[in-house]
């Protein structure tokens, strides 16, 4: 189990919820959840990698911030908050950078598509070279 996985078996348990209830409250499926609390797909063996926004979604539902979800979850780095090259990491958490999550994660709460926020963090990335 990673610690992403402890962190949601730990949030269910705690709040006395169903896989389904935290399901909806992240607006994930419970059939994801599962795989995610597991850490692995049960038909491939393969480990989940959720993505940023399932990252948002689940910081959104637990009530805490994404930075700090990361940090607990061991995405980012406690002392400089670098990304941990690690094959947990969400792939394209690797590719946005840690300065740019909280931007991201605004953008989020304004519910503009994850597409969206992708593009318009490339182009600033590009202006910042």
């Amino acid at each position: 189990m990673n610690k992403l996985s402890q962190i949601i078996s730990n949030y269910i348990e705690t709040n006395n919820l169903t896989l389904r209830e935290f399901a909806d409250k992240c607006s994930l499926s419970h059939s994801y959840i599962a795989k995610l609390k597991n850490g692995f797909d049960p038909r491939s063996k393969h480990l989940i990698h959720p993505t940023m926004d399932t990252i948002v979604k689940l910081s959104n539902a637990m009530n805490i911030d994404v930075k700090e979800l990361l940090l607990k979850s061991g995405y980012i780095d406690n002392n400089d908050n670098h990304i941990l090259i690690d094959t947990q990491i969400p792939r394209d958490l690797k590719e946005i950078g840690i300065e740019y999550l909280e931007l991201a994660k605004e953008m989020q709460d304004k519910e503009i598509p994850p597409e969206d926020i992708k593009k318009i963090i490339s182009i600033l990335k590009k202006d910042g070279k």
